[in-house]
């Protein structure tokens, strides 16, 4: 089993809530923060999505765990 911190956008309007959500690996609130406002979205108050906060999205590196070979 595994725990950590799903940070979601509290935008709402008029046909319904933003589905932005960022997933984390810590159970600490600081480092789930930490790890939004690196990313771009807004945790002071309402969290807001990169989208939804007018700040720049960033995007981590994707590091492939597994290399297949097509044949």
């Amino acid at each position: 089993m595994s725990a950590g911190i799903t940070v979601r956008c509290d935008r709402t309007g008029q046909y319904g809530s933003c589905p932005a959500q960022l997933l984390t690996d810590t159970t600490d609130l600081a480092e789930a923060h930490a790890a939004a406002e690196r990313r771009g979205w807004a945790t002071g108050g309402p969290y807001y999505c990169p989208r939804h906060s007018g700040r720049p999205a960033t995007t981590a590196a994707v590091v492939p765990l597994h290399l297949r070979e097509n044949r």
